[in-house]
C-alpha cells in the first residue's frame, strides 16, 4: 500500500508498482513508437519537399530538421524555411529544365497525401505496412483502451478493498443496529423481571396480611 518501505530485491506494489512500471516500461515504449512515427514522417516528407521548388526555384531544401536521427523529441521545421516562407517547395520540381507554372501546388498536395501512404514499418520486420495515419491512430487507441483498463482495476480494486473492509467490520466492529436491537431485548427482559419481582412482592404482602406474623 501507499506509504510502504520497498526494499531492494522485493517487488514494489501500490502506486510505487505503477509508476516503476509506467518509468521503465510504457513510457519507453511510447516514445519509441513516437520516435518511428517521427522519423518516417520526416525521412517522407523531406523527399518530397526537396523534389519540389519554392518561388524563387529553390530545390532541395528539407522541410523538417535535423536531417538524420529525427525523434520525436528533436524534430522541428527547418529554421531557414522559417526564416524565409518563399523556401517551401509548394510546386513541382524544374525536372528537365521545365519550370512549374505561376501558382501550381502539385508538390504541396503531394506532401499532404504522404499520411496516406505506406510509410511505416509497425511490426519492426522491416516492411511498410501501416499508413502514418493508421499508424497514429492504433497508437493512440492503444493508449486509450490501456488507461481504460488501468482506471477499471483501480475501480476493482477500490470495491474489493471496500468489500474486505466492510466485512472486517462486521466481524469486528460495533454494529449500531446490532447494538439497539440488544438494548431492546434486554429492557424487555428487565421490564419482565421486574413484573415478577413485584408479583412475588404482592404475593408475600397478601399472605403476611393474611395469616399474621411469619413464623408465629
Amino acid at each position: 500500500p501507499d506509504g510502504a518501505l520497498y526494499r531492494s530485491g522485493t517487488r514494489p506494489y501500490g502506486s510505487l508498482q505503477g509508476l516503476l512500471e509506467a518509468r521503465d516500461e510504457l513510457v519507453p515504449m511510447y516514445r519509441a513508437r513516437l520516435d518511428v512515427l517521427a522519423r518516417e514522417l520526416a525521412a517522407a516528407v523531406n523527399a518530397q519537399h526537396e523534389a519540389g521548388s519554392g518561388l524563387a526555384g529553390s530545390t532541395g531544401v528539407p522541410f523538417f530538421f535535423p536531417p538524420n536521427d529525427v525523434n520525436a523529441g528533436n524534430i522541428r521545421v527547418n529554421p531557414a524555411i522559417l526564416g524565409d516562407l518563399s523556401l517551401i517547395a509548394a510546386a513541382a520540381g524544374q525536372g528537365g529544365g521545365v519550370t512549374p507554372p505561376p501558382g501550381d501546388g502539385s508538390n504541396a498536395l503531394a506532401i499532404s497525401q504522404i499520411r496516406n501512404l505506406l510509410q511505416v514499418d509497425s511490426n519492426g520486420d522491416g516492411t511498410k505496412d501501416a499508413t502514418l495515419s493508421d499508424y497514429y491512430n492504433a497508437l493512440v487507441a492503444e493508449l486509450g483502451v490501456q488507461g481504460q483498463e488501468a482506471s477499471r482495476m483501480v475501480d476493482n480494486q477500490e470495491l474489493l478493498v471496500a468489500q474486505l473492509d466492510n466485512r472486517r467490520m462486521a466481524v469486528s466492529g460495533v454494529s449500531l443496529d446490532e447494538e439497539v436491537a440488544n438494548m431492546v431485548r434486554f429492557q424487555q427482559a428487565y421490564n419482565a423481571a421486574a413484573r415478577v419481582i413485584s408479583a412475588v412482592d404482592e404475593m408475600l404482602e397478601t399472605l403476611i396480611n393474611r395469616t399474621g406474623v411469619v413464623g408465629r
